[in-house]
């Protein structure tokens, strides 16, 4: 394990952080920040190498919206992340076991949940700096091919009200929105169109949204689906962890949220390349 790389630390829980940081100091210098603005302060004040985030801090995206921001700047977009959180279930996020680092799902180089053993965290980290020192020294073709972007969102809601919402802030957010209140409907639109993101939600008046994903998936193996509820239960969360689901989305949060998922779904995070 190489001693000059440093690691920062960003995580709310000052005795978490502590830990932490006595494990890593053995083999790494440590920066530690407790908030999102802290953690912007030190990334400015000593660049690291490498990212430990917590996901709940000051509100509950504070984790998501730090790292988004993160790939924005060109100065830090090529720093890596691991993504820590106890609290997986209540972020909303279900990922694939094998695509927990894709990053279409979210801006992050790992994402793993509390607790974490010190060896398994060490040899995260040792492997994700070493495929980071990797990509920073290859070098990159002039002119390579950028993946396309993706703008297409169904939304499959039976509240015209609702669904006009939805319709009205993807819309201003520069995608491309068709709605349709049933699976039936759904499935009749995915035989002609092609959709990245469908957001269905969970009382539909043919079927429940999340007996609708099998449905789908059939159409649109690839298709990234997110379900929204009026209200969050233990039954709707047993539901849809035995589904392929990108994410969940409770009606009464801040719409803000919604965005944001959507945005991780149909914005990948590339590497920039200056030439």
């Amino acid at each position: 394990m190489a001693r000059s790389h440093k690691i920062l630390i960003i995580d709310d829980d000052p005795d978490y952080v502590n830990a932490t940081r006595h494990i890593l100091e053995r083999h790494y210098a440590v920066l530690c920040a407790y908030n999102g603005k802290e953690g912007w302060q030190r990334l400015k004040e000593e660049k690291p190498d490498l990212i430990i985030l917590d996901v709940l801090m000051e509100n509950k995206t504070e984790g998501f919206v730090f790292s988004r921001e993160l790939r924005k700047e060109r100065a830090f977009h090529d720093i890596p992340v691991i993504m820590l959180t106890g609290m997986r279930q209540q972020t909303g996020f279900f990922f694939p076991k094998d695509q927990s680092s894709d990053p279409r799902l979210l801006p992050t180089d790992l994402f793993m949940e509390k607790p974490v053993s010190p060896t398994e965290l060490l040899i995260n980290i040792e492997n994700v700096l070493q495929r980071s020192d990797f990509l920073h020294d290859q070098p990159f073709k002039k002119g390579e091919a950028k993946p396309p972007e993706h703008k297409f969102i169904l939304i499959v809601e039976p509240d015209k009200g609702v669904a006009n919402e939805y319709r009205t802030i993807f819309r201003d957010e520069g995608y491309e929105v068709q709605i349709v209140s049933s699976v039936t409907e759904t499935v009749k639109e995915l035989k002609n169109i092609k959709c990245d993101c469908i957001i269905v939600d969970v009382d539909l008046p043919d079927m429940a949204g999340y007996d609708a994903v099998s449905v789908i998936k059939t159409i649109e193996p690839t298709a990234n689906i997110i379900i929204t509820a009026a209200t969050n239960t233990k039954e709707l969360e047993a539901r849809i962890r035995k589904e392929d689901i990108f994410y969940y989305y409770i009606k009464s949060f801040d719409r803000e949220e919604l965005k944001l998922a959507i945005r991780n779904v149909l914005t990948p995070c590339e590497r920039e390349v200056h030439l």
